[in-house]
């Protein structure tokens, strides 16, 4: 029997480790630990580091004296975590744990340097004085799932999906995602939801609602404010999309029954009357906006001619709907981030992959698949992290929201670790002021659903 259930890394988010020695290392890890690994600080000592559990289970066994101690996440799989300080443990027998629960310490007990010794194996290993293994003892092939491996020679770190470190990798955990939940308030949307973060950190969340005018969630002060609908009447069409502007006014577009680009801000006291004042345009998605450097505004759509078209505010003026991004057939709306002074624009295309197209400060690059291979079926939702690195966000086959990830030198594998959720709405996301990523989408309930990490 092999690893059924999905393990992650035994660390703290974000924290850099290295993998001492791997499976069928030439020191100790042969026959019947065959697979498995030490790990230790990249600098200074690993003494005291904590260790945390790698998936859910039962404590079966705990051996204080030696330091180590084994979860059961399943029939025949049991982890081992050993080489602990005997006075960090933090469970005993009996104790279930989930994913991510601090559990120990890093010691010195049964080495002469400190590091932590891990392996699932297919039964919990006795001591000769407790009368040894009734049958005999292995460890199992296992694999960590949602993890991040340095490139040493271009310093870049590269998500891994599922993988088996490597002696010699300086590896980390990736911060996990929250799961879906509704946590917005109680409403009835007939769209997908719009988000941006404000001056002082507060959230906004935006949905269209039954009567098709535009409603809004804010987070402030640690809580949802709920549903509420405090914008001007309109009635619309789309999703809306959200920025705030260099002076910190809130800005929020849609799509009217004009099939045209609407407008309203807020300028610190009241929202503005709905304008259509980005030029005279037919759309046939929803739109996204921008802030790029200098203060302008860039919001995309797709025409009726299935290519992106775009507008933006300069400081004085709009400049009108305009298609010069590159000759593309799209499906769906686009969105936009920018990453230094370059402007990246994506959409979903008759392929049903995602499609790029970026602005470097002179000229756009025209559109381009060079991202990992999906099928989807809504439009993209993309933010950048604090790390310079982009997230790319879309709805799949199976109505979960997928996630892919630009390194600095490459896009990762799509992920669904958000959460298992059936989504009926593409996603929208944003990174608020501690660095997390929120990402938002319309549930089956027809409520706006949300996950964090």
């Amino acid at each position: 029997m092999g690893q059924t259930v999905p393990m992650r890394l035994p660390f703290a988010p974000n924290t850099e480790w290295v993998v001492i020695q791997g499976n069928n290392g030439a020191l100790s890890h042969h026959g019947a630990s065959a697979y498995c690994w030490d790990f230790g600080a990249t600098s200074g000592s690993s003494k005291g580091l904590p260790v945390y559990a790698v998936a859910p289970g039962d404590v079966v066994d705990v051996h204080l004296n030696e330091g180590w101690f084994y979860v059961k996440h399943a029939d025949g799989e049991f982890f081992a975590y050993v080489h602990c300080d005997p006075n960090s443990v933090k469970v005993k027998v009996g104790e279930h744990v989930t994913t991510g629960k601090e559990l120990s310490a890093v010691g010195e007990q049964g080495t002469d340097n400190y590091h932590l010794h891990v392996a699932l194996s297919n039964i919990v290993g006795k001591l000769p004085a407790e009368g040894g293994n009734p049958v005999p003892f292995a460890t199992l092939p296992s694999q960590f799932s949602d993890y991040e491996v340095l490139d040493q020679g271009a310093n870049v770190w590269e998500q891994v999906v599922v993988g088996v470190p490597v002696q010699g990798q300086v590896i980390r955990n990736t911060r996990p995602w929250s799961g879906w939940r509704a946590d917005l308030g109680a409403g009835t949307l007939r769209s997908g939801p719009g988000a941006v973060v404000s001056k002082g950190g507060h959230i906004h969340v935006f949905a269209q609602g039954d009567d098709r005018h535009i409603w809004h969630s804010y987070w402030s002060n640690h809580v949802w404010s709920g549903w509420r609908s405090d914008m001007p009447n309109g009635t619309f069409t789309s999703d809306p999309t959200a920025i705030v502007d260099g002076s910190g006014h809130l800005h929020v577009f849609a799509r009217g029954d004009d099939r045209n680009v609407w407008h309203s801000y807020w300028n610190g006291t009241v929202w503005s009357s709905w304008r259509a004042d980005l030029g005279i345009g037919t759309f046939q998605s929803s739109p996204c906006a921008v802030v790029a450097g200098g203060g302008d505004i860039h919001v995309f759509a797709e025409g009726d001619d299935r290519n992106i078209w775009h507008s933006f505010w300069n400081g004085t003026k709009w400049s009108g709907w305009r298609a010069d991004l590159g000759v593309g057939t799209f499906t769906s709306s686009p969105c936009a981030v920018m990453s230094g002074s370059t402007l990246h624009v994506f959409a979903m295309g008759d392929d049903r992959h995602f499609w790029h197209s970026y602005w470097n400060g002179s000229a756009w690059s025209g559109w381009r698949s060079d991202l990992a291979s999906g099928t989807f079926i809504s439009g993209p939702a993309c933010v950048k992290t604090p790390d310079g690195r982009l997230h790319l966000f879309g709805r799949g086959d199976d109505r979960n929201i997928w996630r892919s990830t630009w390194s600095g030198r490459h896009w990762s594998p799509w992920m669904a670790n958000l959460g298992a959720g059936t989504l009926i709405s593409g996603p929208a996301a944003i990174v608020d002021d501690s660095g997390h990523i929120h990402v938002f989408a319309e549930g089956d309930d027809r409520n706006i659903w949300h996950s964090f990490a």
